[in-house]
């Protein structure tokens, strides 16, 4: 991949074939890998390998871990969230019919794959960030879930880029950019 640029707040969603490098793209601009060719440039500078660029980024990508704990603690992850900001999120990503208090199996095992993203999705919606990287999260969802959920992610005042093998016309119409990167 060669010179590919993402701008605040625009939205983008990363396309291919499978295994051609869409979540090791979404890997090396959020710094989870540091060995690669090439620069990445974070709002007009230079990030050097072992700069953390979690700083301003939210990412979800495929595998979510889940505690044995309530709902809310496995969202908030110790962090100071209102109830009703989680519920709230929960009803963002088409899970209302859970509450806060609703007690989570050591990894999720009492949860299909779809609601585990969408948890992992509230993760990364409550940490507010400008930046959210977005590696197939509603692959186990519906379509119209899906698309809901996605529509919602486009409307929000912050750089959306998704990975996804399954883009819907609707969802395309509102993206600034659909990338490529197919071998």
């Amino acid at each position: 991949m060669k010179d590919c640029v993402f701008e605040y707040p625009k939205k983008y969603a990363i396309i291919g074939d499978s295994g051609c490098g869409k979540s090791t793209l979404l890997k090396i601009i959020s710094g989870e890998i540091e060995s690669y060719q090439g620069e990445v440039i974070l709002n007009g500078v230079i990030k050097s390998k072992s700069d953390n660029l979690f700083s301003d980024i939210a990412y979800v990508n495929q595998n979510c871990f889940l505690f044995n704990d309530s709902l809310y603690n496995n969202i908030a992850l110790g962090r100071n969230i209102s109830v009703e900001k989680i519920n709230y999120l929960l009803k963002v990503v088409s899970l209302s019919e859970f509450s806060a208090d609703y007690l989570i199996n050591e990894g999720g095992k009492n949860l299909s794959g779809g609601q585990k993203q969408r948890i992992a999705l509230c993760r990364a919606l409550a940490l507010e960030k400008p930046v959210i990287l977005l590696d197939e999260v509603t692959a186990n969802l519906d379509i119209n879930t899906a698309e809901k959920i996605e529509s919602y992610l486009l409307e929000m005042p912050c750089m959306v880029i998704m990975v996804t093998h399954h883009l819907s016309e609707n969802i395309r119409q509102k993206l600034d950019t659909v990338i490529d990167i197919s071998n």
